[in-house]
């Protein structure tokens, strides 16, 4: 083989095992995702999901300098508007993490301003969000969660109010995990797969885009649903380096993108 020849393969196998420097496909099917839309099904597609707590959370605002997650977030985010044009983009904003130190949730003041700084950056940037949901929303949901969980035996409550998912397979930390702190504070797990007890999410396809650091935590929702028996229609995960060049990124992802169409003509 020729070196480029070499290059070409290596390129290839790590393609093919999700080991892209910068992004991870390993759980994306993108085919999946274009035909879908080609079909004119429903796609959902979340990638800038700013969380107040790694914001001026005491003015309940953006950073005017995004961190390096949010603007690779936002980068991607405007790629998926225009390759994507026919879905509908969702922001999950966080505005119900506080950070450690933080005993008191945020004021509704904070909470609504920080959505107003959201959609004024995103105006700025010529990027587009079709629905906003905020974590707190989910609070309620994720009760519902624990209620079908402990009528299948999935739940175990502690003494100090913590609740815990146990599904029988393991005590590994993706068999065993909170679902609500001793504090009384609801994990994103939770939070995250209490959305799919609602009908209409099951009929979607989604695409979740991610820093790599929470591809633990997606295992685990996954884990949840299965043990409740809900099958998302699609369910799709793209992770990236948050440490890597946003345009690095963006790039990747659209070379994903135009191949996957590419491979449908």
């Amino acid at each position: 083989m020729t070196p480029i020849e070499v290059l070409e393969a290596a390129q290839a196998e790590n393609h093919e095992s999700g080991a892209e420097k910068s992004v991870d496909f390993s759980k994306c099917q993108m085919p999946e995702i274009v035909t879908a839309l080609q079909e004119g099904r429903a796609v959902d597609y979340e990638t800038f999901s700013p969380y107040l707590r790694d914001n001026d959370s005491a003015n309940g605002s953006l950073k005017k300098q995004l961190n390096q997650s949010d603007r690779t977030g936002l980068e991607i985010l405007k790629l998926l508007n225009r390759e994507f044009s026919e879905g509908r983009a969702v922001s999950l904003y966080d505005e119900y993490n506080t950070p450690a130190e933080q005993t008191e949730p945020f004021s509704d003041e904070q909470r609504v301003q920080f959505l107003e700084s959201i959609k004024q950056k995103l105006e700025r940037e010529r990027a587009k969000i079709d629905l906003f949901v905020s974590e707190s929303e989910r609070v309620e949901d994720a009760k519902e969660l624990v209620q079908e969980l402990e009528a299948k035996g999935l739940v175990k409550e502690k003494s100090n109010g913590a609740i815990y998912f146990k599904d029988g397979k393991g005590d590994g930390p993706d068999h065993f995990f909170p679902l609500r702190t001793k504090g009384g504070r609801w994990t994103c797990e939770a939070l995250d797969a209490s959305s799919f007890l609602k009908p209409e999410n099951l009929e979607i396809t989604h695409l979740v885009v991610l820093p790599k650091r929470f591809e633990g935590q997606q295992d685990r929702v996954f884990n949840i649903l299965n043990a409740l028996g809900i099958e998302p229609e699609s369910y799709h995960n793209i992770f990236f380096d948050d440490q890597a060049d946003p345009q690095e990124v963006v790039v990747t992802i659209e070379q994903e993108i135009q191949s996957a169409k590419a491979s449908l003509q």
